[in-house]
């Protein structure tokens, strides 16, 4: 059985980063809260978020290579390909100077310039396909008119729903740290009612994130540890300025 370890970034329980760390395959996202402490060191996979805000401020303050979640990551993953709709900053810029409104950082994405500054620095980097992505978009909402085209899946989503779809029957992939928090633009309860549909199936486990009962680490075995959505506090996995298609 190869046990596959997707990391959220809201806190976790005391105990679990040895057992995080010696899955075979480890995900996680963004800046990585808890690297090398509570989390666990090990990433296999790094899920960057290339659309709107965030990156921008990435690429524009030079921070991105000082990145410590970058710096062990065996594989950059960039989630949100390019889109209808999608701007790059070039456009945006050419848009702007020609009488248009001020863009909207959210309509930008910034792909191309992230994994090419990427590539630069020496890292493996895999973009996420536009199959992949109406794969998750589909996923929140199978009965809509539009399959979940209008809706605007999160990093950490994306990832779990392409690892489900990846994963070998035989295949454990366990949930760490999600709490199903953050931009309003997330269809958060969605999000977690696919999760536990998806854990009663037995296509994964949740573990409880801090602040549950299993202190000691223990493996979550029930869908019923999902917790439910809170309001005020972010859930980064999702991307603090989070692409909108």
């Amino acid at each position: 059985m190869r046990r596959i370890a997707i990391v959220g970034n809201a806190p976790l329980q005391r105990g679990v980063a040895s057992r995080i760390d010696a899955a075979a395959h480890v995900i996680r996202f963004n800046k990585a809260p808890g690297l090398a402490g509570r989390a666990g060191m090990r990433t296999d996979e790094l899920y960057l978020i290339n659309h709107g805000g965030q990156m921008a401020e990435w690429l524009a303050d030079g921070t991105l290579h000082h990145h410590p979640a970058l710096r062990v990551a065996r594989q950059v993953v960039l989630p949100i390909p390019m889109l209808s709709g999608h701007l790059t900053p070039r456009q945006a810029a050419r848009r702007e100077a020609n009488g248009a409104r001020p863009i909207d950082p959210d309509r930008i994405n910034h792909l191309h310039a992230a994994r090419r500054t990427l590539l630069r620095a020496g890292h493996r980097v895999h973009v996420v396909g536009a199959s992949d992505y109406r794969r998750a978009q589909r996923a929140l909402d199978t009965t809509a008119p539009t399959g979940g085209a209008a809706l605007y899946p999160s990093t950490g989503f994306i990832a779990i729903v392409r690892s489900v779809a990846q994963a070998l029957r035989s295949d454990r992939i366990e949930l760490y740290g999600f709490g199903f928090q953050g931009w309003s633009g997330h269809a958060w309860e969605a999000e977690r009612a696919w999760v536990r549909r998806a854990a009663l199936a037995g296509r994964l486990v949740v573990h409880d994130p801090a602040g549950g009962d299993e202190s000691d680490g223990r493996q979550a075995t029930s869908a019923a540890l999902i917790p439910p959505v809170r309001a005020g506090t972010a859930d980064a996995s999702a991307s603090p300025r989070p692409a909108r298609r």
